[in-house]
Parts: C-alpha cells; structure tokens; sequence
C-alpha cells in the first residue's frame, strides 16, 4: 500500500493498479497527507522528501498534497499544518 497516494487508508486497493501510485484513492483519510515516509509522523525527513519534489509539474507525485500536479506553496502550507503532530 506505500507505492498508492494518500488516502489509501493503509490498505492496498486490490484493482487492476493496486499497490501502484496510479490506485484509486479510497475515502479512508486515516493518516497524515505529508508524512511522506510512512512513519507516523510529518517531521524533517518528510520534508527532505518534500523538497526533492520542489517545484516539480508533473502527476502522482507523493508531495504534490493538493493533488494539482505542481509541488509548491500550497504543498508547503499543507504540509506545515500537519508538522510535528
């Protein structure tokens, strides 16, 4: 399930694409959007993640938060809500 998109509620979809970025996404909002490394927690190693991705216009990115296909500002203020929680 950590190759999907958030959500994926910690489950694998089981389509024809699961356990590929490209899975549906189901309504599950279980866990933290920016916590890009699955480990329970959004904090500097996230970010790291983040950065790498920075100003990046291209889909299925897993710090593109806002789902527009662009990592940017927006990306960052999601991700500074979920900071440290």
């Amino acid at each position: 399930w950590v190759n999907e998109l958030w959500p994926n509620g910690r489950r694998i979809n089981i389509g024809a694409y699961g356990g590929t970025p490209e899975a549906s996404k189901s309504p599950n909002a279980i866990g933290l959007a920016a916590d890009l490394n699955f480990d329970d927690a959004v904090d500097i190693t996230d970010f790291a993640i983040f950065s790498g991705a920075w100003m990046k216009s291209e889909p299925l990115l897993a710090a593109d938060l806002n789902r527009d296909n662009h990592v940017g500002l927006d990306d960052l203020a999601a991700m500074a809500k979920e900071w440290m929680k």
